[in-house]
C-alpha cells in the first residue's frame, strides 16, 4: 500500500474511471447524429473550415472559437494518418469517425488534467485522500459527466476550471509575496474560458478576490483581455455579430436573444431560481454550507490565521462566482449553464473542511479532527459518489440507442429515395449534417456539392419552416413527388398531427385519382418514429401539371435601360449591366460588381396554389451571387439562395422553388439578382416557370 502511494499509482484510478465512463456514454449514444448533433456537427464543420485554411467561422455566438480550433487540429492530424487526399470529402463522408476521435482526445485531456490536479494536491498536502477527493470534481455533478465526451463548449469549460483549480491550489499553499506570475496564469486561462463560452464570466471574480495586491489584479485583467482576443483572432472580423448576440441575451427575456425586449421577466426569473436550487440538491447544499461558514466569519465566530486566509478568500471567491452564475442562469434557464461553477463544488467542500476542522475537536464532531478518521469518511464519500454516478447514469435504457433499430431498417431500403421529416437529429446523418452545414459560413458553397453528391437521394422536411430541401435546392411537394416513382418518408420522433400534416400535402396531388399511394412500413412506439412508403404515378402526376407561363431572359436583348425576355413580353431592369466579357450562351451576360450589386428586377404577379421555379446561371470566383424572390414586405415572403445545385462547373445553376400560399394570392413578388460578395459576378439565362 505504501509502495502504491509512494509511486502515486492511486492518482490514475479516477482519471481512468472517468475515461471509461466517457466511453460508456459514447457507446450508449452510438452515433452523434442520432441523439446529440447540436452543436457537435456545427463545431465539426467549422473546424473543417479552419483545417481547410479558409479561416472562416460561421458560428460565433458563444463564441466557442477555441473549440473549433481544437476540432481543426484533430481533423488535420486524423486526416494525415488516414492518408486522406481530400480532407473535405473524408470528413463529410465519415463525420462520426472524426467526432469519435475528437471525443477521445477531449476525454484524454480532461483525464490528464484530473491526474495533474490530484498530483498537485498530493504534493501540497501529502494526503492521498485529499488528492482523490479533488479528483472527484467532475463526478460531483452528473451534468458535468454527461457533457464530457462531446464536441461542445462544456467540456472545454471543465478543462479551464480544472486548470484554474490546479493553480488555485498552488497559490493558496505556496502563498508567495509576488502574485504577478499567478495573476498572469489566471488571466490566460480566464481569457480562454470566456472565448470558449461567454456565459462562464462569473468565474472571473474568483482571482479578483483571491489576489491581494492591486498590481496582481491589474495584470490579471489585462492578461484576460489579451488572452480572449488571441483566442478569438479567427473571428476578429465578426466581433460585431458576437457582440450583437451578447446584447440580445442581455436585453431579451428568452434564450439566444429571443423573447420580450426587457432585461428580466420577474415571474420567469423566480421560477428559474426555484428550478436551480431544486434540480441540484448537492450543489445547493454546498452553497448553503459555504454561506454558513462565511456568515460565521463575518460575525467573528470563526478566527483564521494568516496561512488560512487564502483558503477563506478562495471560498469567498467561489461563493460569489456561484451567486453571479445563478443569477445569470435564472434569466435564461438550463441547468447545464451552471457547469462553470459546478466544477468548484468539491473544492468548496475541501475549503470548508480545512477552515473548520480545528473547531471539531471541541464539538460533538471531534472525531473529524482525526486525520485517520476523516480519511475513512472521505473514502466512503468517494465510493458513494462514484456509485451514484454509475447508478444514475442511463442515457438510454440498457445503454442501447433505440434509433439503431430504425437505422437498421432504413439501411434495407437505402436504394429508395427518402424524405426525412426531422429537426437536427434522426436515424440518418442528413439532418445533423444540414444543421452543421447551415452554420458553416462561407464553407457552405464548398460543402454543398459534396453533400448533394453523397446524399443525392435524400431530401429534408425541416419542421421549423416546413420547407423541402437538400443541400443545394428547395422543392415543392409536387416537384419532389414527380422525381421518383417511390419514396420513403421517415418521421423522426414526431406526433400524429405532424405525420398527418405532411401526408396531406401529398394527398392533395391526387386530384380525384390515386396518383399517391401511402403504406406504413415501420413504427417505433418508444421513439414515435414512423416510416411510410409512397408509391407515385409520376406519369399521371406530370400530365396533371400545366405550365401557365415561361419567361426567359438570356441577357442578349437590351433596350434603353431594360433587358427583354426572349418573347419580348417581359422586361428586366438593369441593361447597363450587360457585358461581353463572359457568356454561357450567346455573346452577353450581366456583370455585377461590389458597386453595382442589384439588377434584373422583374415584378411578378402570383396566384395562390401555383408553383414557381426560378433559375439562373452564375459565374463567380468566390461563390457569391444570389437569386432572390421577395414580397414588398419581406416578413410576408422572402427567399434567396447563393448555393448552386451543380458542382465543378464555371457556370453553376441557382434555383428557387416555391408554391404561393392563399395569403399571397394576386400579390406581386420582386424577382432579382444580387451580388452579395466583394468580387465580380456574371449571370446568364434567367428563367421563370409558373405551373398549376
Amino acid at each position: 500500500m505504501n509502495f502504491f502511494i509512494k509511486k502515486k499509482f492511486f492518482l490514475f484510478i479516477i482519471p481512468v474511471l472517468l475515461y471509461l465512463l466517457g466511453n460508456l456514454q459514447l457507446y450508449d449514444t452510438y452515433r452523434f447524429y442520432m441523439s446529440w448533433s447540436d452543436p457537435q456537427y456545427c463545431y465539426l464543420l467549422n473546424g473543417l473550415n479552419i483545417a481547410n485554411g479558409t479561416g472562416d467561422i460561421g458560428h460565433v455566438d458563444h463564441p466557442g472559437t477555441p473549440v473549433q480550433l481544437f476540432a481543426a487540429l484533430i481533423i488535420k492530424i486524423t486526416s494525415f494518418f488516414r492518408n486522406s487526399n481530400n480532407i473535405t470529402s473524408d470528413v463529410l463522408q465519415h463525420p462520426e469517425t472524426y467526432l469519435f476521435i475528437i471525443s477521445q482526445c477531449i476525454l484524454l485531456v480532461i483525464s490528464l488534467l484530473i491526474f495533474i490536479l490530484g498530483k498537485v494536491v498530493f504534493i501540497k498536502t501529502t494526503q492521498p485522500v485529499s488528492a482523490l477527493f479533488f479528483q472527484t470534481s467532475t463526478l460531483f455533478s452528473f451534468v458535468i459527466s454527461m457533457y464530457l465526451p462531446n464536441l461542445m463548449t462544456e467540456p472545454f469549460i471543465v478543462m479551464c476550471g480544472l486548470a484554474m483549480l490546479i493553480f488555485y491550489i498552488k497559490f493558496i499553499f505556496e502563498q508567495k509575496t509576488n502574485e504577478t506570475p499567478f495573476a498572469i496564469i489566471f488571466g490566460l486561462i480566464a481569457g480562454l474560458s470566456i472565448a470558449v463560452k461567454f456565459s462562464s464570466f462569473p468565474a472571473l471574480v474568483i482571482p479578483l478576490i483571491l489576489l491581494t495586491q492591486w498590481k496582481g489584479r491589474i495584470f490579471y485583467g489585462i492578461t484576460s483581455v489579451v488572452s480572449f482576443i488571441f483566442c478569438t483572432l479567427p473571428i476578429f472580423n465578426k466581433y460585431v455579430y458576437f457582440l450583437d448576440f451578447i446584447k440580445g441575451i442581455f436585453t431579451h427575456t428568452g434564450k439566444y436573444g429571443t423573447g420580450k425586449n426587457q432585461f428580466i421577466e420577474s415571474s420567469l426569473f423566480s421560477e428559474n431560481l426555484y428550478k436551480i436550487f431544486s434540480a441540484g440538491p448537492t450543489f445547493t447544499a454546498v452553497l448553503c454550507l459555504s454561506f454558513f461558514v462565511l456568515l460565521l466569519t463575518l460575525f467573528n465566530k470563526l478566527k483564521f490565521s494568516e496561512k488560512e486566509k487564502p483558503f477563506l478568500r478562495l471560498l469567498l471567491g467561489i461563493f460569489f462566482a456561484c451567486i453571479i452564475q445563478i443569477l445569470v442562469v435564472a434569466k435564461h434557464y438550463s441547468y447545464h449553464y451552471l457547469i462553470p461553477v459546478h466544477i468548484y463544488s468539491i473544492a468548496s467542500l475541501y475549503l470548508i473542511f480545512m477552515l473548520t476542522k480545528k473547531y471539531f475537536s471541541i464539538t460533538k464532531f471531534s472525531f473529524l479532527h482525526s486525520y485517520s478518521k476523516t480519511r475513512i469518511l472521505f473514502t466512503l464519500f468517494f465510493v458513494l459518489l462514484f456509485l451514484k454516478t454509475i447508478f444514475i447514469y442511463g442515457y438510454f435504457e440498457n445503454a442501447y440507442n433505440p434509433r439503431r433499430i430504425t437505422h437498421a431498417f432504413l439501411e434495407k431500403y437505402k436504394q429508395i429515395p427518402r424524405l426525412i421529416v426531422a429537426e437536427n437529429t434522426g436515424a440518418t446523418p442528413e439532418p445533423a449534417l444540414y444543421f452543421g452545414y447551415i452554420y458553416s459560413g462561407n464553407g457552405k458553397s464548398n460543402y454543398a456539392a459534396y453533400l448533394s453528391n453523397l446524399y443525392k437521394n435524400s431530401f429534408l422536411y425541416l419542421l421549423y419552416d416546413s420547407k423541402i430541401r437538400n443541400f443545394t435546392e428547395e422543392l415543392t411537394i409536387r416537384e419532389l413527388a414527380q422525381k421518383k416513382p417511390a419514396w420513403l418518408i421517415y418521421f423522426s420522433q414526431h406526433n400524429d398531427s405532424i405525420v398527418e400534416s405532411v401526408l396531406n400535402q401529398f394527398y392533395i396531388l391526387n386530384k380525384n385519382s390515386k396518383i399517391i399511394t401511402p403504406q406504413l412500413l415501420f413504427t417505433h412506439s418508444g421513439n414515435k418514429e414512423k416510416i411510410y412508403l409512397l408509391q407515385v404515378d409520376t406519369m399521371a402526376l406530370r400530365q396533371s401539371i400545366k405550365i401557365v407561363r415561361s419567361i426567359t431572359c438570356t441577357m442578349e436583348w437590351a433596350k434603353n435601360d431594360i433587358f427583354l425576355s426572349t418573347d419580348s413580353l417581359y422586361t428586366f431592369k438593369g441593361a447597363f449591366l450587360q457585358s461581353n466579357e463572359k457568356a454561357y450562351h450567346g455573346k452577353y451576360s450581366a456583370k455585377f460588381t461590389s458597386e453595382l450589386m442589384f439588377g434584373l428586377d422583374i415584378p411578378l404577379q402570383v396566384k395562390s396554389g401555383r408553383t414557381y421555379e426560378i433559375s439562373v446561371l452564375r459565374n463567380s470566383a468566390n461563390g457569391k451571387g444570389a437569386l432572390v424572390a421577395s414580397a414588398k414586405n419581406t416578413q410576408h415572403f422572402y427567399m434567396h439562395t447563393d448555393l448552386p445545385s451543380d458542382a465543378n462547373k464555371e457556370w453553376r445553376t441557382l434555383r428557387l422553388n416555391f408554391t404561393i400560399p392563399p395569403s399571397l394570392n394576386d400579390s406581386t413578388l420582386s424577382i432579382y439578382l444580387w451580388n452579395n460578395g466583394n468580387g465580380d459576378v456574371w449571370f446568364d439565362d434567367l428563367r421563370i416557370i409558373e405551373t398549376e
